[in-house]
């Protein structure tokens, strides 16, 4: 009896300690759902006379506060126009501060963000832009999209 109760004891440790190490969980892992999300994003047609001016992009977020922003220098593409650019790191995509989320009909992701863009120390100018994701995509997403300097307002 008494041998009986000593395995039973010794089974009844091994359980415990099976079950704690199983259910220890030290690297849970990416959600594939939602990878990484590094995004390119142009705004083009800047009138050429802001070229070389310092500005400031951003992302905002439902409440109108800046998730995450950018500084640069504006750069002339043609004789006419010139544009600002920014790239934007959110370590998981599901962070990012998106007004509206939905598939589109190829079954990719539509992200629609606030955008501001301040030039100097003019009045920032805000925009809504749409990101589109790869429904496949896994790990670092990198996505390039641009928008047209008259869409933004104060």
């Amino acid at each position: 009896m008494t041998n009986k109760r000593f395995w039973l004891g010794i089974l009844a440790i091994t359980l415990v300690f099976g079950m704690t190490v199983v259910g220890c969980d030290n690297d849970p892992g990416k959600d594939e759902t939602y990878p990484d999300f590094r995004c390119k994003l142009t705004v083009r047609s800047i009138p050429v006379d802001r070229n070389g001016e310092a500005f400031t992009m951003s992302l905002l977020d439902k409440n109108n506060n800046s998730f995450v922003s950018k500084e640069g220098i504006i750069t002339k593409s043609t004789n006419d126009y010139a544009h600002a650019e920014a790239i934007f790191i959110v370590k998981n995509i599901k962070d990012l501060p998106s007004l509206d989320i939905r598939e589109n009909g190829s079954g990719d992701r539509e992200y629609t963000c606030y955008v501001t863009l301040k030039i100097g120390n003019d009045t920032p100018l805000t925009s809504t832009n749409v990101i589109g994701i790869p429904m496949s995509a896994n790990g670092t997403v990198l996505v390039s999209t641009s928008m047209h300097y008259s869409l933004l307002s104060r």
